[in-house]
Parts: structure tokens; sequence; C-alpha cells
């Protein structure tokens, strides 16, 4: 901002002594086991999330319904639904979220 070189504070050897450092603490404070796992897992974090906008909707129309049923008929009424989502009509009409092992 002062007409100075902007190319001077650029310092990537002080990005490798800082990732090193960070790099070289965690492998010493972690067991073997641990740090194996870790970088089985990494790719995940920089893959995308399988939750887009479209499955947030359909989650939430899904939601709306059940508590209109409860509205309507009482917390009891969605029993036979939530105990099994598979033959439910209600979840029937959201496949992604009835797909989803997570949720059903």
């Amino acid at each position: 901002m002062e007409g100075g070189q902007v190319a001077a504070l650029i310092q990537p050897y002080e990005l490798l002594r800082i990732g090193g450092g960070a790099f070289g603490a965690f492998f010493a404070a972690t067991f073997p086991r641990t740090f194996k796992s870790v970088f089985k897992a990494l790719p995940l974090a920089f893959k995308g999330s399988n939750y887009t906008k479209a499955v947030y909707m359909e989650l939430l129309g899904l939601l709306n319904e059940l508590f209109a049923k409860i509205r309507q008929g009482g917390l009891m009424s969605i029993e036979g639904d939530v105990d099994d989502p598979q033959s439910s009509e209600l979840f029937k009409k959201y496949p992604r979220i009835l797909a989803d092992h997570h949720v059903s």
C-alpha cells in the first residue's frame, strides 16, 4: 500500500517451515494407527458433499408433512411411518431421503 514490492511479502519458505513444523508435531503426538487412519480419511475432506440443496428441500418437505400429520392426528399417528419407512406412503414420496441409510 505504500508503494513497496508485493513479492517481498510472499515467503514460500516460511510457509514450508510452518507446515513442516505442524506436520512434525502431528506426527510426534499421534499413535501410528491414528496417523494412518487420518491420512486414509484425508481425501474425504476434499470430496464434495452428497447433500445438495435439492436433498435438503426434500427433507424439509418430508418434515413438513410429518409435522402436519402430528398436528392433525397426534404423535402416535406417525408411529407406523417411522417404524417401517420402506412401506410408508409418506416416505415413498421422498425417494432420496428413503434411499439414505442414515435417515431411514
